[in-house]
């Protein structure tokens, strides 16, 4: 009995160690989260897809910390091309980088839609994600967009509509084609500058319900607006894409 109680001790005292050594992993992984951050995990340095965010709830569940005073929202904007070096005749993969650095949340409106090239004179579309394309110490810059066939709506669909909440990061990731590049004269083995653009103006305005018969009717809601972020216009840094010759497929000896 005395070695069985002994035994029953041991595998205690041998669990109690195994939670201690777990315990301090975690301490330990939580550290290198915190301290070492994106170098550690370069994923979380642009956290999740902007479309995998919650959608919000509007009415009365808005935050009254993103509506304070004349503040009209911290919101930053990176850009990152990755590879930075493209062969010629390639598509080119563009992440737009959200940052929310404001004490409460910021709503984006993000339809779930390619960029595609529209044209050189102004940059796309009024609204919404845009990538500048530019040739350095020249006057040539290419801007994509939305499509032309997305309007802006009084209204924003709420599926469109994205809560990044306070000190949080998302990101979109754009595909331009091989075609858009092309379209637009960027064909040149060369480097080019690439910087981000997000527009909007239009905060939206909560849609007419119209009541119903033996229904409850809706409560008058806190605010007046959706609270999409209409900031105008913020821009990002500028970062570089090589396009370059693809090296030529050397023929079958004969």
């Amino acid at each position: 009995m005395r070695v069985l109680r002994g035994l029953g001790g041991l595998g205690r005292r041998v669990t109690e160690t195994d939670n201690i050594i777990l315990l301090i992993i975690g301490i330990l992984v939580g550290v290198l989260l915190t301290v070492g951050g994106p170098e550690a995990v370069p994923q979380l340095e642009r956290g999740a897809r902007c479309i995998n965010l919650a959608h919000p709830s509007g009415g009365n569940n808005r935050s009254l910390l993103a509506l304070a005073g004349e503040d009209q929202q911290n919101l930053v904007l990176d850009v990152s091309v990755s590879p930075n070096q493209v062969p010629i005749g390639e598509a080119v993969t563009v992440t737009l980088i959200f940052r929310n650095r404001d004490n409460g949340p910021v709503i984006l409106y993000l339809p779930d839609e390619e960029l595609v090239q529209r044209g050189s004179t102004a940059p796309g579309p009024s609204f919404g994600p845009i990538v500048e394309i530019s040739v350095p110490r020249t006057p040539q810059v290419s801007y994509y967009g939305l499509p032309t066939s997305i309007q802006l709506p009084n209204s924003f669909p709420q599926e469109d509509l994205y809560l990044l909440r306070s000190h949080n990061e998302c990101f979109m990731s754009y595909e331009i084609t091989a075609a858009d590049l092309a379209a637009q004269g960027i064909t040149l083995p060369q480097e080019y500058g690439v910087r981000g653009i997000y527009r909007n103006l239009n905060q939206g305005t909560f849609p007419v319900l119209e009541e119903e018969e033996g229904v409850v009717p809706t409560a008058t809601p806190a605010f007046r607006t959706q609270g999409v972020w209409a900031g105008g216009r913020i821009d990002s840094n500028e970062t570089t894409l090589l396009l370059f010759n693809p090296t030529p497929t050397p023929l079958p000896a004969p």
